[in-house]
């Protein structure tokens, strides 16, 4: 199953469709909110669409800690625009 927010990702450019972007990552942990509550799952576990980080400082801790260990590692994008939406959807999931 393709994941819509990597295809996003992938068309992220200038400044207009990194907010895109961001829009769509906000909608995401908005319906992964929702599904989770439907579902009656615990908030402890991930959310039905891989949200491991539920709130904001759990999610901003995780883009950096994710940062931080790919450091060794070339950044892929070179664009600031696409490096920048990167490190927040890896704030969805980074542990």
């Amino acid at each position: 199953m393709a994941d819509p927010l990597r295809e996003r990702l992938e068309s992220v450019t200038d400044e207009r469709t990194f907010v895109g972007f961001v829009a769509a990552l906000a909608a995401d942990f908005a319906a992964d909110q929702r599904e989770q509550l439907q579902r009656g799952t615990s908030p402890l576990a991930p959310g039905p669409r891989g949200w491991e980080n539920g709130n904001v400082d759990q999610f901003l801790e995780a883009a950096v800690a994710w940062v931080e260990d790919s450091r060794s590692r070339p950044a892929h994008a070179e664009n600031p625009w696409h490096r920048c939406a990167e490190i927040l959807l890896a704030g969805k999931g980074y542990d």
